[in-house]
């Protein structure tokens, strides 16, 4: 605990090898937000005349429960279908075992009306 004129202060003591380390896991983290390329690409979005302000919107990460995405994650994850596709999707691949049993089911019958339907019609001629 802190003394001196501050009682009610803490001072926290962090070993520089800590810091050091913690500064490069962050540099890792985003270094390839200052690449080269990036850094070329994010310049041409931004100088762009005739982009509008939603256009300048750059996606540079973010997280999906407890995992961080890169550009690249997002970008991916922007492509899956919505949770609604999905379910009607399933609720498709569900109905259609049952329209095809409806289906099997029904073609006998169909077929043996047809055949009494010919039989009546010789006995008939």
């Amino acid at each position: 605990r802190g003394g001196g004129r501050c009682p009610h202060l803490w001072r926290l003591v962090v070993e520089r090898a800590a810091l050091r380390l913690l500064a490069e896991t962050a540099f890792i983290d985003i270094n390839h937000l200052l690449r080269p390329a990036h850094l070329k690409q994010l310049r041409a979005i931004l100088d762009d005349a005739e982009a509008s302000a939603n256009d300048k919107f750059v996606v540079l990460g973010g997280f999906m429960g407890d995992k961080i995405l890169d550009a690249a994650g997002v970008g991916v994850l922007s492509k899956l279908p919505s949770l609604d596709q999905i379910r009607a999707s399933l609720l498709g691949l569900l109905n259609a075992p049952a329209t095809k049993v409806a289906g099997v089911v029904q073609a006998p019958a169909s077929q043996l009306a047809r055949v009494f339907s010919a039989y009546a019609a010789k006995d008939a001629a």
